[in-house]
């Protein structure tokens, strides 16, 4: 209950309340757990040495700091407030290696299963009520309406945690069709929507069973072909395809300004940055940068940008220690391990690691899988 309320808090409660600095709130409320944690649980000092995550998240904090006060003279506490997200990750880590031991994986089943049909639910009722005056974030104005996604994250990561779960029954697939429904009219983002596809497709592929795999077909075409038939949702998908061969025959779309950006930023760095990093800066530093060109749209260069190649190489490890773990087993949570790592690899100008809700998700089934792992992996799931 305890960490399903870290993670809501990692989330910013889905942007739908006021809030305060997410990452913050989310330190207050582990150093009022991690204690109460250490009266239940001890720490699991062989989660917590070695894994190369704890390597990674220091060094981004620390070096991240040092870096900003080298290349642009940002004082050293004002860089240490700016890459603070780092330390709280690693404060992250630390909780869930204590609690996690004795949460179940039925739990956590039923946790994802709730928060999906709550994000469908408040997705489509803002989408169809045309009432966007709660949303605090996140809301963009375009094809004439409103373009928006609540809860961004815990849907792509709960849509591929449903995907390795098709076997539990049909919740799983239903609930795989509303959020990429919820995807496609409401977000209309492509950086998902393509990666997503590809992985669900691949996953398809290898259902043993025609007549499971004929079902899942037949479910998404005939709810595809109801609401492409709904005035509003049929003109909003056509404006997509449309923006999409637009793109391709344009200078000034989103690829091209992509380009543009990871020129701009690249020319920035020197021999000693391009492996150390520039450094995180402070907001009080960030009128520096061109506000046109945005360095969250570029992916895993914004952590080469930031940390260097040491970072990008500690990154990739990481990445590489959750496909090794979840390699070791074809159950559910080893399936949504290497789905993870497949989605990082495939949309390319996302990257989790600026996104505490993201990373409370990889640090959590990280540190799950490889627990299990070493205790007895026939268990997980089941």
């Amino acid at each position: 209950m305890l960490t399903g309320f870290i993670y809501w808090l990692s989330e910013g409660f889905y942007s739908l309340i006021e809030f305060p600095k997410v990452e913050d709130m989310l330190l207050l409320a582990l150093v009022f757990l991690i204690p109460l944690e250490l009266f239940k649980h001890r720490l699991n000092y062989n989660l917590i040495l070695k894994n190369r995550l704890l390597l990674f998240l220091f060094y981004c904090f620390l070096v991240s700091a040092i870096q900003a006060n080298i290349n642009f003279s940002q004082p050293l506490i004002f860089g240490i407030r700016a890459s603070r997200i780092f330390f709280i990750y690693a404060v992250v880590f630390i909780y869930l290696s204590m609690s996690l031991t004795h949460i179940s994986y039925k739990s956590i089943y039923r946790f994802v299963v709730f928060t999906s049909i709550f994000l469908i639910f408040i997705n489509f009722f803002t989408y169809f009520s045309n009432n966007q005056s709660y949303l605090q974030n996140h809301v963009i104005d375009r094809f004439d309406d409103f373009r928006f996604l609540i809860g961004g994250t815990s849907i792509i990561y709960f849509y591929l945690f449903l995907l390795a779960n098709t076997d539990r029954g049909k919740f799983p697939i239903i609930g795989l069709i509303g959020l990429m429904i919820v995807m496609v009219i409401i977000a209309k983002t492509r950086s998902l929507i393509f990666p997503l596809l590809l992985i669900t497709t691949f996953t398809l592929l290898r259902i043993n069973s025609v007549r499971r795999f004929t079902q899942v077909l037949m479910i998404l075409f005939l709810v595809l072909i109801a609401f492409v038939f709904s005035n509003k949702v049929g003109n909003n998908i056509l404006d997509l395809l449309q923006l999409l061969f637009d793109e391709f025959n344009s200078h000034d779309g989103n690829v091209a300004i992509r380009v543009v950006g990871l020129d701009y930023y690249w020319e920035r760095l020197d021999f000693f940055s391009m492996i150390f990093g520039f450094g995180i800066d402070n907001k009080i530093y960030s009128d520096m940068y061109n506000p046109q060109y945005s360095l969250s749209d570029l992916g895993a260069f914004r952590v080469l940008y930031y940390h260097g190649i040491i970072g990008i190489v500690l990154f990739a490890l990481t990445l590489y220690d959750l496909y090794r773990e979840s390699s070791k087993g074809d159950l559910p949570l080893h399936k949504f391990g290497r789905y993870f790592v497949y989605f990082q690899f495939l949309s390319p100008t996302l990257t989790f690691v600026y996104h505490p809700e993201a990373m409370f998700i990889y640090i959590f089934t990280l540190l799950y899988i490889k627990f299990h792992n070493k205790k007895t992996i026939c268990q997980i799931g089941y």
